[in-house]
């Protein structure tokens, strides 16, 4: 039986509000990711995973959209703020990659 958009979302959140998504990084991890969002908006975490898996294939501009929503929903959350300096190393901007960390 084929699950729904919103079921498979849904299953990719645990019950303690973490995700997870099988496969690893990339292209899988962010379809789900996305979907989790498309759920619920406000999961900071999901949005941060979306963002690393966005910038692991290359897609800097929609990884860096990602990240800024974690610091606009939660505006002191480290991680974010490494993975938006990592997202600026792999485009050659070290400067502001500097500024991240």
């Amino acid at each position: 039986m084929l699950m729904t958009a919103q079921e498979e979302a849904q299953a990719v959140i645990r019950p303690d509000g973490t995700f997870f998504a099988a496969g690893g990084p990339g292209r899988e991890t962010g379809k789900c990711l996305k979907q989790a969002l498309a759920i619920r908006p406000d999961f900071v975490e999901a949005s941060l995973g979306l963002g690393l898996a966005l910038g692991e294939t290359g897609k800097f501009d929609e990884a860096m959209k990602a990240l800024d929503t974690v610091l606009r929903l939660s505006p002191g959350h480290l991680q974010a703020r490494v993975n938006r300096g990592i997202v600026f190393l792999a485009q050659k901007r070290m400067d502001e990659a500097m500024t991240e960390w």
